[in-house]
């Protein structure tokens, strides 16, 4: 296999418009040629990288599971393996988005018990505070997870916890030491990624300016005798929904079903937003997809026939929930 060094050595490029009468000019294929010649060079990084951390992602994993699995049974959630370092069992929790179908199921499923279950409160919307607090139990993903540190649990005397067995004690030092090496390998390329990253969105602007120039979303590339498509793809992400989100608007569409009421006011208001909870959610969903979404361009290149090149694209752009434009 040629090097990046060898292919631009030699480096030599032809240019095919596809359904476009616009010839790119000299500067139009230096653009081109830079861009394939910088993407080239950070898929060489990123993929060196990958080849010295992916076995010891991979033993990591397999100790990390080993520690969970025998820390559980001997119910321990912190272990000493020197004076200064300890195997610990933490519980992480992360807040996740609220789709769409989280906030339907809770809506459909919420009832009056629901509510009572609520502390006793003087709260005029009991009904919103009582979603909101499902949906922050929804929106919560708990995990367990390993990790070799130097501190204790606040309030935990060092010298009250248990010693570890020498099985764990060797396991967590490996686990220390190859997660030293990763931070090590990783370290070596960082900022030669990062630079080649800001020179390739640099270069980038001005390949999307010849696209743009010549109605083109794809071009097909012949970059050191290899055939290559330059893609570009316009995507619409649609926006983050996060509990305060829902809660202002929650409260929004309360408000303005209350008002719609005529006649005598119903003792229980909560109970009659309970009663009306389809007609306030479709109410939700409309502001909620009014809320403005993020529009993105990017531009892939890709070698013909490579499959696995493809599915590197496609999972990279599977990142978010996403609809495709022609553009």
């Amino acid at each position: 296999m040629n090097s990046i060094s060898d292919l631009l050595s030699r480096s030599q490029s032809s240019f095919t418009s596809l359904a476009s009468s616009y010839e790119p000019n000299e500067e139009d294929r230096q653009n081109l040629k830079e861009f394939c010649k910088v993407h080239l060079e950070i898929k060489q990084l990123k993929g060196g990288v990958t080849q010295g951390t992916k076995s010891l992602l991979m033993k990591n994993k397999e100790v990390k599971n080993s520690l969970l699995e025998q820390m559980k049974q001997n119910n321990k959630d912190i272990l000493k393996i020197n004076d200064n370092k300890y195997v610990r069992m933490l519980n992480v929790t992360r807040t996740i988005p609220i789709s769409f179908e989280v906030l339907r199921e809770v809506f459909q499923n919420f009832n009056e018990e629901m509510m009572e279950e609520e502390e006793e409160t003087e709260d005029k919307y009991l009904f919103v505070t009582s979603i909101v607090n499902k949906l922050k139990l929804m929106s919560k993903s708990l995990s367990t997870q390993i990790r070799v540190t130097s501190s204790v649990p606040r309030g935990v005397d060092p010298k009250d916890i248990s010693a570890a067995s020498h099985e764990i004690k060797q396991m967590s030092n490996m686990l220390d030491v190859n997660s030293l090496e990763i931070k090590n390998i990783r370290s070596l390329t960082r900022n030669d990624i990062k630079e080649k990253k800001t020179e390739l969105e640099n270069v980038k602007k001005n390949v999307d300016e010849y696209l743009q120039k010549a109605n083109l979303s794809n071009q097909q590339i012949s970059y050191n005798e290899s055939p290559f498509t330059l893609t570009k793809r316009v995507t619409v992400s649609k926006p983050k929904i996060n509990v305060a989100v829902v809660e202002n608007y929650l409260s929004e569409c309360c408000v303005e079903v209350e008002s719609t009421m005529k006649g005598k006011r119903p003792k229980d208001l909560n109970s009659f937003f309970l009663k009306n909870k389809l007609k306030i959610l479709e109410k939700l969903e409309e502001k909620l997809l009014l809320l403005p979404q993020e529009q993105k361009s990017n531009i892939y290149l890709r070698k013909l026939n490579d499959v696995q090149e493809q599915e590197e694209i496609d999972e990279e752009m599977e990142g978010e929930e996403e609809e495709e434009i022609d553009v």
